[in-house]
């Protein structure tokens, strides 16, 4: 099996503001923006990223291999459309060189599997596990977990997140 990355959903928000303002209000956190462009959002570990360029939703997978995930994909499924390729920040407006690869599902909703190097490798990989430790503490925190639980968890995830 193929791994495609961290999914999240992209939405077209051509007020950039008022959108953030309204996913905040239901308790979605800041964890990136771009003035004028693009604000992401948390929430645990749904990410929603609100973009003011963008001409339809999609779901934006990030960290895997775009290559070998239309390779993969092309075996079951000969008629995607899209070929995967390496891309320069210019081209993007990106900020690093990266790879992607834009396809539709079945039911044509657009995806895209979009990575640059900063998205693989170890110290992603130790970002990413803290980030999704991270989440998953918020989640059981918001579902209403009892509060030993969550002090033995918060300091076992502290203990293994040290020790990398």
């Amino acid at each position: 099996m193929i791994e495609p990355g961290t999914a999240s959903v992209c939405l077209r928000a051509p007020d950039l503001d008022r959108a953030k303002d309204f996913y905040a209000q239901l308790g979605f956190r800041v964890v990136e923006e771009v003035p004028g462009q693009r604000v992401v959002l948390q929430h645990g570990s749904f990410h929603l990223a609100l973009m003011s360029f963008l001409e339809s939703p999609l779901i934006n997978f990030r960290g895997g291999d775009a290559f070998a995930i239309q390779a993969h994909m092309k075996q079951a499924f000969p008629d995607l459309e899209g070929e995967a390729e390496h891309y320069t920040p210019e081209e993007y407006d990106a900020t690093a060189d990266g790879a992607c690869w834009a396809t539709r599902d079945p039911a044509g909703n657009e995806i895209l599997f979009d990575t640059y190097a900063g998205e693989q490798g170890p110290a992603y990989v130790r970002r990413r596990t803290g980030e999704i430790l991270a989440a998953a503490l918020s989640e059981l925190e918001a579902l209403g977990a009892d509060t030993p639980f969550m002090d033995t968890l918060r300091s076992e995830v502290r203990t293994q997140t040290e020790t990398r």
